[in-house]
């Protein structure tokens, strides 16, 4: 069973779009609510601001307290470095190679505690600014939240391993070898046939002997990987809501 408690509000940042996910709470009657707005440059500080500002103006109940808030970054670019290397200080040195640390970019890092470290970067400003409207805000990278819950949920799996999960306009794949992370990339998805050509990509690269389909529960895509697409679905997984899983990875105020 996934534990009662959960992050109220998720602020999910992608690279076209900033979606506000608040978890429905049955003692206040309060629903599920999210909604989003499309944005041209993510990371820019006072259109993200306008947005926002905009946003709580229409809906006063965000306005109110709100113990746990997390920001989710849902294709920010990231790499996946064994804890070994991050444990011994190697993990500033390994970023710098596949990452573009920009003046003013802060870099940091998720332990999913599956032996990986999930190592991205986020603008000091930005989240300063977020820090303004919700001064408890924590950050955190999905493809980090994903491959922990995949690794509690999915029974031992001795070969290779693709997971496919679409979110938004978002693909997100994961490989793993014995139960090992060997590959994982986010790409943006502007139509079907960016779907077929990004999955099969994969499929070619990894030689996976399954290709998983991983849902989570309450969030909707505009594409179907199982429609049209030349890959073979081996299973499909509903994983919880996305509040659970952030939850599941790592208590509030932690």
């Amino acid at each position: 069973m996934y534990p009662a408690s959960q992050p109220e509000l998720i602020i999910a940042l992608s690279r076209d779009k900033v979606t506000l996910n608040l978890s429905g709470l049955k003692e206040q009657d309060r629903k599920y609510w999210k909604t989003s707005f499309s944005m041209d440059g993510i990371f820019l500080n006072e259109q993200i601001s306008r947005s926002l500002d905009q946003v709580l103006f229409e809906n006063d109940f965000l306005v109110e307290h709100i113990p746990c808030v997390e920001i989710i970054l849902v294709d920010r670019p990231h790499i996946s470095v064994p804890r070994y290397y991050a444990d011994n200080g190697q993990l500033p040195d390994i970023a710098s190679r596949y990452l573009r640390l920009r003046m003013g970019d802060t870099l940091t890092s998720d332990d999913t505690q599956t032996g990986s470290v999930f190592c991205y970067t986020i603008p000091a400003n930005t989240l300063q600014m977020l820090k303004e409207y919700y001064a408890n805000i924590q950050v955190i990278h999905l493809a980090s939240v994903l491959w922990q819950a995949l690794a509690d949920e999915r029974a031992s799996v001795d070969g290779k391993l693709i997971c496919y999960t679409i979110l938004q306009d978002t693909l997100i794949a994961f490989a793993s070898k014995n139960n090992k992370l060997v590959f994982s990339k986010t790409f943006h998805l502007r139509s079907e046939a960016d779907l077929s050509y990004y999955s099969l990509a994969c499929s070619r690269l990894v030689h996976p002997d399954e290709n998983w389909l991983i849902t989570i529960d309450k969030e909707e895509s505009t594409y179907d990987i199982s429609a049209g697409s030349s890959l073979h679905i081996s299973r499909h997984i509903t994983l919880p809501s996305i509040h659970l899983l952030v939850d599941q990875f790592k208590k509030c105020g932690s």
